[in-house]
């Protein structure tokens, strides 16, 4: 099938009877000598307009979640990080002493539990934070695949 527009034409006849007897036949076809397809042109320019206005908000969405992304996960290796570094290096050590304290008699039973509750909370913490910095890390993959 072509693409080419279709261009409107008439064709028409006469027969006249009088001296003479006359045929005629008539042909015309318009032609769009003046048309430079203004119409559609103008179309083509605000479609050109409306998508490059979505690549636009696109953009600037995706831009947003990456920064999103990476703020969540900056917010949750820093936790991670501290607790790894610093905390959990201490946990065990204080319970051992406070376990031979309390075998030697120096720290009562409570003392013990206390330090053993503060052991798991800790351990508690640090995995509630190597989760949360699955999920940022997962986020981040999320938002690059998109």
């Amino acid at each position: 099938m072509s693409n080419l527009p279709l261009i409107p034409f008439d064709l028409g006849s006469s027969h006249q009877h009088s001296p003479g007897n006359t045929l005629g036949f008539l042909f015309s076809v318009q032609l769009p000598i003046f048309n430079r397809n203004q119409g559609e042109i103008e179309r083509a320019r605000l479609e050109l307009w409306r998508i490059e206005a979505r690549v636009s908000a696109l953009e600037a969405e995706i831009r947003a979640e990456v920064r999103y992304a990476w703020r969540q996960y900056e917010t949750a290796r820093a936790p991670l990080a501290y607790i790894e570094t610093d905390m959990l290096k201490q946990t065990g050590p204080v319970l051992d002493k406070m376990e031979s304290s309390y075998r030697r008699g120096e720290a009562s039973f409570v003392d013990f539990l206390d330090a053993r509750r503060a052991c798991i909370e800790m351990t508690q913490s640090y995995n509630e934070a190597r989760a949360e910095y699955a999920r940022s890390l997962y986020l981040i993959d999320a938002t690059i695949d998109r």
